[in-house]
């Protein structure tokens, strides 16, 4: 058997598929190649290039695993994967995908009617517009049962109000799903809705200064008598988070390797007293547990 290593322990790498592997490799080299040269520039100036959507469109990262209208029909390790590498650059960039995928088209193509799927499916997997999910708010969070934003039914559809936060992709977003409860905010009354960005009673302003996710475009969104026709109405509610809890995981693995790469990339070019820098940063995990770093780039563990 192929001995393991700590970046591997469960030889999770050695048992893809082929299609995964091939997934896996495409989106690394489109990441370093496009992503990697703007990251710090971008991050400065808390910029987000929104063309970049049409990109990920192209590569097929936009709901993945979607098998119709356009979707790459991919496994969920793969989505996993995408999530894992381009996640390895920034977080922000990994979240306008997972919201996208996940948050947005995710609930179309589950729960939405046929009419829905049609109208908005095929240009938020390509990429040429953008979606965000609204159900955060300043005081309930993310609790839905909590929310202050309500609906009123009348004749012909709904009409909403109240106000989102902290809604990633808000400022730029073309398509909104809204969460809201009745007006007694009976808390199974939760119905979700599709906005689309030039809906009468509809705004959305950046947060600026963000101390994290700089790069991602954040905002908060104010819905004041949104009128909103019955056929935006999502159906059903009922819950499926394993799929984003599953991506969620994949970021918080990606990151722990890159970051050790990282600094073992740079303390290769240091040198203290004419000898290696003494590797001390890592000796939290035993496997990499090091005194020094040897010519060829091995690490001396310590005894």
């Amino acid at each position: 058997m192929k001995q393991n290593t700590w970046f591997d322990p469960f030889y999770v790498l050695e048992n893809l598929s082929e299609e995964d592997k091939l997934i896996q490799k495409n989106v690394k080299d489109f990441s370093n190649k496009i992503l990697k040269p703007m990251v710090v520039k971008s991050n400065r100036n808390h910029y987000f290039d929104r063309e970049l959507y049409k990109e990920f469109g192209k590569l097929g990262l936009l709901g993945s695993s979607i098998k119709n209208h356009g979707g790459a029909g991919a496994s969920n390790i793969a989505y996993g994967l995408i999530a894992y590498e381009i996640e390895k650059i920034d977080s922000s960039y990994r979240s306008s995908i997972s919201v996208q995928s996940s948050l947005v088209i995710h609930p179309i193509d589950t729960f939405g009617t046929e009419e829905q799927k049609e109208k908005y499916l095929p240009d938020l997997i390509s990429g040429h517009k953008i979606g965000c999910f609204g159900l955060t708010e300043s005081e309930a969070g993310s609790d839905p049962s909590s929310m202050k934003t309500t609906y009123k039914k009348n004749q012909d559809g709904y009409v909403l109000n109240g106000s989102k936060n902290w809604i990633t992709n808000s400022p730029i977003a073309d398509v909104f799903i809204i969460w809201a409860l009745n007006e007694n905010h009976e808390t199974n009354s939760i119905k979700g809705f599709i906005l689309d960005k030039n809906t009468n009673g509809l705004s959305t302003s950046v947060i600026e200064n963000k101390t994290s996710l700089k790069i991602s475009s954040t905002g908060q969104i104010i819905i004041e008598d949104a009128f909103v026709h019955a056929y935006k109405y999502i159906k059903s509610q009922t819950k499926k988070e394993i799929e984003f809890v599953v991506i969620l995981l994949c970021n918080a693995v990606s990151i722990l390797p890159e970051t050790i790469d990282k600094g073992i990339e740079i303390l290769r070019e240091k040198k203290d007293f004419d000898s290696a820098i003494t590797v001390t940063g890592f000796n939290m995990f035993s496997p990499i547990r090091a005194r020094k770093i040897e010519k060829d780039g091995s690490l001396v563990p310590f005894v």
